[in-house]
């Protein structure tokens, strides 16, 4: 057997290959909104910081809540500052109740089996828009009453922001 000959010199790179196509969503429902760390890769967590300042209070891990892959609660209270109430729960206003005519402070919104539909978790946004509906159409600045306020909300990084159903505040 003779010496081994020199290295030869390297070959060049091949092409670079195509990029593949986005792929559908996965049957545990995280996309890519759920996505919360500041590093832009790591998934929503229970308690972790979420995208719009709060903390991550409900991960949707099973697809359950049609909308929704995490809830997030605000990260300061905007109806209480400092100890004080900016607004109150509900306005005299005479929009609620079946009619549409009684008093929001001592009425339900509409009737006791709507007021039922808003009690799951996923159902705190359509319920605060619906009291809102109610106080706009009574011409009630948004300032004076709670679901106003939750609704004007906004941080640096988020302006969605409502009040939670009885399910959602459960988890919180």
């Amino acid at each position: 057997m003779g010496p081994t000959g020199l290295p030869g010199t390297n070959g060049t790179n091949g092409t670079n290959g195509t990029n593949g196509r986005d792929g559908t969503t996965s049957p545990t429902g995280f996309t890519s909104r759920s996505v919360c760390g500041a590093d832009g890769t790591t998934l929503c967590a229970l308690g972790t910081q979420g995208p719009g300042g709060g903390f991550i209070f409900f991960v949707d891990t099973n697809n359950d809540v049609p909308g929704y892959d995490y809830l997030e609660a605000a990260p300061t209270d905007g109806v209480f500052s400092g100890g004080q109430a900016r607004g109150q729960w509900a306005s005299t206003v005479a929009k609620c109740g079946d009619a549409g005519t009684a008093d929001c402070q001592l009425n339900n919104l509409v009737n006791y089996s709507m007021t039922v539909d808003y009690r799951a978790v996923g159902t705190g946004r359509a319920a605060t828009a619906a009291i809102v509906a109610r106080h706009d159409a009574g011409s009630v600045a948004k300032n004076v009453y709670a679901a106003g306020v939750a609704d004007t909300y906004s941080t640096a990084t988020a302006s969605d922001w409502w009040l939670p159903s009885s399910g959602e505040l459960a988890l919180m």
